[in-house]
C-alpha cells in the first residue's frame, strides 16, 4: 500500500510528465525508461501439489515488459480497469464477487457502448484516463491495455501499484488470451476458460453456419470514414461470418480513414457498420438515424451493389467495438446480414441473451 507522500508525488509526477525523465530500476535493474507500450505482463504461478504451475495460485509473480517485477501475495481485493474491454472482462469473472471492483472507466455506464452497463457495480468508482483518479481508489491491482499511456504505466509501477497489460488485440485469439490473463492475475482462472469456451462456442456455429456459400465482398465502414483492413479483428470476422474484406483485400491493413471515392470503387456486395441505438434486425427495416439508413438515403451510393440490393446493415457498437468476448455477438451479426439464408431467425439480440443466459443465469437485465 503506498503512503499518501507517495501516491502524491506520484501523481505530481504524472501530470507534469517529469516521471517519463526518471531511470527507475526494477528489481533486476532494468529501466522502466523506455518502456515498450504494447507487450503483454508475464505472470509466474505459484506450483501446485503436484508440482505443476497452479493458475488460480497466489502469491504471483508479475513481469512487466519492461523487466519490472512486482508480486501479488493474494487474490486482489481493490481491483481498478482503465479500459472498456477490461470492464467488461472483470464483471464477467467477478460476477458474483464484484465488490472486489473499486473502480471502472466511465464508459462502463454508457448503455450505447458498454456491455457491462448492469453488471458494474454501482457503488464504484468510475475513471475518465486521469491517474489521479486511479491512484485514488488505493488499488491493489490495476488492469491497463495498448490504449493506456505508457507514462501512466511506469507512474503505477514506480509506485508499487500491481500492474497488468495485455498487449494485443487484433485477433480473437488476442481477445481469448486477453481474458485468460486478466482470469489469472484475479484468481479466476476456471472462470475465464469457461467465457472462452463460450466463445469458441458461438465461433464454430458461425463457421458451420457459412462453410460452404459463396463469400459476398464486405466493407466495414462507418459516416466517421474509417474502414479495418487486415490486422484487426473486425477484418478477421468479417472473413468467419463468410465474407470477403474488401479493405483487405486492397492491401488496407489495421483501422484507417478510407475516403468516400476509394470506398465506392471498392463495389462492396454487403456494408457493415456501427450503430450506439439498439437495432433489433441485421436486415429489413433500418430505423431514422441509423447509419445504415444514412448509406441507403446518400445519392453518392446509389450504384453501390449493397445498396442496389439493400444490403447495408447496422451493428450495435457494444459489439463490434468490444474488445472482449461479446466481440462474438459482432461475428453472429456480421454473419447473419452475410448469409441471411443461413439464419430462420431475424433478431441479432438472440445471440446476446444465449451469452447472458450461458454466462449470467441470474442477472436481470436493466432496461437501457
Amino acid at each position: 500500500m503506498m503512503t499518501g507522500a507517495v501516491r502524491i508525488a506520484v501523481s505530481m509526477l504524472a501530470v507534469l510528465g517529469v516521471i517519463a525523465l526518471f531511470v527507475i530500476p526494477g528489481e533486476g535493474g532494468t529501466p522502466i525508461l523506455g518502456m515498450r507500450p504494447y507487450e503483454t505482463t508475464r505472470i509466474d504461478d505459484p506450483n501446485g501439489p503436484g508440482g505443476d504451475p497452479a493458475p488460480d495460485g497466489f502469491p504471483k509473480r508479475l513481469f512487466d515488459p519492461s523487466g519490472a517485477e512486482q508480486i501479488l501475495p493474494e487474490p486482489p481485493r481493490r481491483i481498478a480497469s482503465m479500459n472498456l474491454g477490461a470492464d467488461e472482462i472483470l464483471c464477467a469473472l467477478l460476477d458474483h464477487e464484484l465488490d472486489r471492483i473499486a473502480g471502472l472507466t466511465i464508459s462502463a455506464s454508457d448503455t450505447s457502448i458498454s456491455n457491462c452497463y448492469d453488471l458494474a457495480p454501482p457503488g464504484s468508482a468510475r475513471f475518465a484516463g486521469a491517474i489521479e483518479s486511479v491512484i485514488e481508489v488505493e488499488p491493489d491491482l490495476v488492469i491497463t491495455s495498448p490504449g493506456t499511456r505508457a507514462e501512466i504505466v511506469r507512474a503505477l509501477v514506480s509506485g508499487d501499484i500491481p500492474v497488468v497489460r495485455f498487449g494485443q488485440w487484433s485477433t480473437l485469439e488476442d481477445l481469448k488470451e486477453n481474458i485468460r490473463l486478466i482470469g489469472r492475475s484475479v484468481g479466476k482462472n476456471e472462470r475465464a476458460e469457461e467465457i472462452v469456451g463460450w466463445m469458441e462456442g458461438r465461433i464454430r456455429m458461425v463457421a458451420a453456419r457459412v462453410a460452404g456459400r459463396p463469400r459476398p465482398r464486405v466493407l466495414f465502414w462507418n459516416s466517421t470514414g474509417h474502414t479495418t483492413g487486415r490486422n484487426t479483428t473486425m477484418g478477421q470476422m468479417i472473413e468467419l461470418a463468410g465474407g470477403l474484406n474488401v479493405a483487405a483485400e486492397a492491401g488496407i491493413d489495421r483501422s484507417t480513414p478510407l475516403p468516400t471515392e476509394f470506398a465506392l470503387a471498392l463495389e462492396p456486395d454487403v456494408i457493415l457498420c456501427s450503430t450506439r441505438s439498439v437495432v433489433r434486425t441485421t436486415r429489413g427495416y433500418e430505423p431514422a438515424g441509423s447509419p445504415a439508413r444514412e448509406f441507403l438515403d446518400d445519392p453518392r451510393w446509389r450504384n453501390s451493389p449493397a445498396v442496389k440490393n439493400r444490403r447495408v446493415y447496422a451493428i450495435k457498437a457494444g459489439w463490434s467495438t468490444s474488445v472482449s468476448h461479446y466481440a462474438v455477438l459482432a461475428l453472429e451479426a456480421m454473419a447473419r446480414g452475410i448469409h441471411p439464408e443461413a439464419y430462420t431467425d431475424t433478431d441479432m439480440m438472440s445471440a446476446e441473451d444465449a451469452l447472458y443466459t450461458a454466462l449470467h443465469p441470474d442477472l436481470v437485465r436493466r432496461p437501457r
